[in-house]
């Protein structure tokens, strides 16, 4: 072969290896799958090797979001605790489906929480395998749901939470085995966010109206359901004697609050006389606080001087924890906040006139914030979980993330909420949903790999009191926020000292010299006067 043959040749050869090396770097990345892991209720404090060992390695190897945050307390009239969070799974899914195989699984976890339930074995034997032959990214958003507390008698009552790691780390686990087997787990993002933390009833009292004394010393001052409602009727009977409660979960019967008598399930109806379809207000106790609605017949003076009676009397409770007020409908007081401070995103249809925040108590973990017991209107019994505190135990969730697009080995010590997580999957699988659906969410960018990647954002810590009451008690909220995202931290009760106020002293007031009055009385008009 002749030298030119020779360069020829070479040249040749180097522009085919050139252009394949181009056509490699032209390939856009495999597109990538997604899974979303929620436990109705994991709180972030006391996950560990010992009883959860793959959310552990989550955290250790992935993101672990260190100030997660589950969303603002619930206000809605009508609330479910089991609703779904500001995560909106099934939403994601929906919009997912249109350019990705979704599914949404809602599994109840069984009481052995190492157990695979039937759901769980359903998705790693039909769900997944479905997955990879469609030949198409995927998205699964799996929820753990608690089991339901329910009494022997059948009655319904709100759940009662005793959060299970190990059922969490079980599901994670067992997907994580199905993607390696499957050939899936490299490219897939996993993600796991609770939609709720915990706090432990606590039912004790020592100034309600309606404590128990029961016999035994150590029961003293405990509180049945309905104590505020029993607490509010006590207050107002003392302006008007024709107050009377009413059961509405007993077929509205009539509750003799007033000789130890109780709401079965906390919700009463509170009357100015005995029919109670004629409310004067109606109360929802939603576990750690209170809703209450004054009617809206009553003309706006009175039910400013009903709510003014109801917050006094409550600055007098030793279960307090805070006094929220609808402002438009009753005004402001001090010792109260304006709901708007712990509303986030859309607002009810309906919001309440009054919220009582009850106290958190913390139980002496090491991170006190992280666990503590609260006050409680329900049936359940002390010791058992609740949700939707008004504390940072009841906000603080488990949230970890790890996968192609997530930085490995990261704490973030930014706030990071529920609706965060919702936002950043929307835009790493580039879904078509309004922004408005969550107003103040972002995307956690600073956990992020490659041009998404930001720095993390500095968040503000903020405090919101209200005006102080006349024995110094204020009603704060303590909040992080970062830009037009804010985030629930807890409601307190504190006082605040009150300079003393020096009068001038006043002179004492003497009938004039020159007024003069008379009075005769005689036997025919004892009532005569001259």
């Amino acid at each position: 072969m002749s030298f030119h043959a020779r360069a020829l040749l070479l040249a040749s050869t180097a522009i085919i290896s050139l252009s394949a090396t181009g056509l490699a770097l032209s390939q856009s990345p495999e597109p990538r799958n997604f899974v979303l892991i929620i436990p109705e209720a994991l709180p972030a404090n006391g996950i560990d090797q010992t009883n959860a060992p793959s959310l552990a390695a989550m955290r250790l190897e992935g993101v672990t979001f260190v100030n997660s945050h589950s969303e603002f307390p619930r206000l809605a009239a009508e609330f479910d605790f089991t609703a779904e969070s500001d995560l909106k799974a099934r939403a994601l899914v929906a919009a997912a489906a249109q350019r990705y195989s979704a599914a949404f699984v809602q599994d109840t976890r069984s009481p052995d929480a190492r157990e695979r339930s039937a759901a769980l074995q359903q998705a790693l034997a039909v769900t997944l395998p479905k997955f990879k032959a469609d030949k198409k990214p995927f998205f699964l958003a799996y929820r753990i749901a608690e089991p339901r507390y329910v009494p022997p008698s059948g009655s319904e009552v709100r759940p009662a939470y005793k959060p299970a790691p190990g059922a969490a780390d079980t599901t994670l686990q067992a997907i994580e085995e199905e993607l390696k087997t499957l050939g899936l787990f490299e490219n897939t993002n996993i993600i796991v966010a609770a939609e709720h933390a915990y706090s432990r009833i606590l039912k004790v009292s020592h100034t309600s109206r309606a404590r128990v004394l029961l016999p035994r010393e150590e029961t003293l001052g405990t509180l049945p359901p309905g104590f505020l409602a029993i607490d509010v009727a006590a207050a107002l009977h003392s302006d008007d004697e024709v107050i009377n409660l009413f059961d509405p979960d007993n077929a509205n019967a009539f509750v003799d609050w007033s000789s130890g008598g109780h709401p079965t399930q906390g919700n009463a109806i509170v009357v100015a006389g005995y029919d109670p379809l004629k409310p004067l207000l109606t109360i929802q106790a939603h576990g750690s606080y209170g809703a209450i609605f004054l009617a809206d017949t009553l003309p706006k003076r009175q039910r400013r001087y009903i709510a003014h009676t109801i917050i006094e009397a409550m600055l007098e409770q030793d279960y307090l924890g805070g006094v929220f007020v609808n402002e438009s409908r009753v005004g402001k007081f001090p010792g109260a906040l304006s709901l708007t401070h712990i509303i986030a995103g859309r607002p009810p249809e309906r919001r309440p006139d009054l919220v009582i925040a009850f106290a958190s108590v913390s139980t002496g973990c090491p991170v006190a914030v992280a666990c503590t017991s609260v006050i409680a209107d329900t049936p359940l019994p002390e010791g058992e979980g609740i949700v939707n505190a008004f504390n940072r135990a009841g906000t603080w969730t488990f949230m970890a993330a790890r996968g192609p697009d997530f930085q490995a080995g990261q704490k973030n010590s930014s706030p990071v909420s529920n609706a965060d997580i919702a936002r950043t999957l929307e835009e790493l699988m580039d879904l078509d949903i309004d922004p408005t659906d969550r107003p103040g969410a972002r995307v956690v960018r600073e956990s992020l790999v490659g041009s998404r990647q930001r720095a993390a954002p500095r968040a503000l810590h903020v405090v919101r009191p209200s005006k102080a009451s006349i024995e110094g008690l204020t009603t704060q909220v303590w909040l992080q926020t970062l830009g037009s995202s804010k985030y629930f931290d807890t409601a307190i009760p504190a006082y605040v000292e009150i300079p003393a106020v020096v009068y001038a002293p006043k002179r004492k007031w003497r009938w004039p010299q020159w007024k003069r009055i008379t009075i005769t009385l005689s036997d025919d008009d004892d009532d005569a006067f001259d």
